[in-house]
Formats: C-alpha cells, structure tokens, sequence
C-alpha cells in the first residue's frame, strides 16, 4: 500500500482529537511518514505504520520545534525537491498533506498528488496542489476515497 507524507507544521493545525482520527484512517490504508523541516536544516522523517499510539507519536511530533524558512510559495527549493524524491522513492509514497510553502517544490517531483489545508493564499499561483481540504480529517478522507475508487 502507498503511504502518505504529512508535513509535522500541519499537525499543529488541528485539534488532537481530530488529528488522532485522522491519522487512523490513513494508518488503514498504508504507512505514514512524517516530514519535519522539509525545506530547512533540520530535517527529520519519522515513519510510522499502524499502531495504537500514532496519536501520542504526532502529538509528540507536532510539539516540537519545527524551523521552517519563511517564503516558499512559488519558489521550488532543490534540497526540498531531492528530499522528497528520494521520501517517494524509500516509502513509496503517492500523497503529500503539506503546507502552502512546499506546494511548489512538491510539484517539481512528479508523482505526488498534494493536499493543502485551508484556502489559497494566491489565486493566481501556477503551483496549485491537487486538493484543498477544510481540515486533515478532510484530507484523511480524500485519500480514502481515491484509495477505494482506484
């Protein structure tokens, strides 16, 4: 099964509860990675396959400090880029739950199909993701969906 890579900032989004639910559903249909500091110095994967205490790892993940440089947007960064070349190619993995500063480095690598949650900060911006979901557990249902479905 395809994992899903969720980037840690987005965990400190949502409510524990809504991320403990969350994150089962998507524990059902494959392993998770984790991203922290996708586009800084500090970066970190955690991987993580089903198991009773995903909800505690993301909140212990989520807790931390997380140094992600400002900017992003349109600007692909190419150490973000490899990163997420080799996360797809180690883990397998189809989905990406990021934040709106990594969509236009996840579109560089081909393969992914993203989730941002929340509404657009630019409009017009050419690097789209894929979705648009309200929450994670929005995100978490997407997924399941296209997984059903395919």
């Amino acid at each position: 099964m395809p994992a899903t890579a969720i980037e840690v900032s987005i965990l400190r989004r949502e409510s524990t509860a809504d991320s403990a639910l969350a994150l089962e559903r998507l524990a059902a249909i494959g392993p998770i990675v984790f991203l922290r500091g996708l586009r800084s110095d500090d970066y970190a994967v955690t991987a993580s396959t089903s198991s009773p205490d995903l909800g505690r790892l993301a909140a212990a993940l989520a807790a931390g400090d997380d140094r992600e440089p400002a900017g992003g947007g349109r600007k692909t960064d190419p150490r973000a880029v490899a990163r997420l070349e080799a996360l797809r190619a180690e883990y397998g993995a189809d989905w990406l739950i990021a934040s709106e500063g990594s969509v236009a480095s996840a579109r560089a690598c081909p393969g992914w199909r993203i989730i941002c949650l929340g509404p657009a900060t630019d409009q017009l911006d050419p690097t789209r993701p894929d979705h648009r979901a309200h929450s994670l557990l929005e995100a978490a249902r997407l997924i399941e969906a296209a997984a059903a479905f395919a």
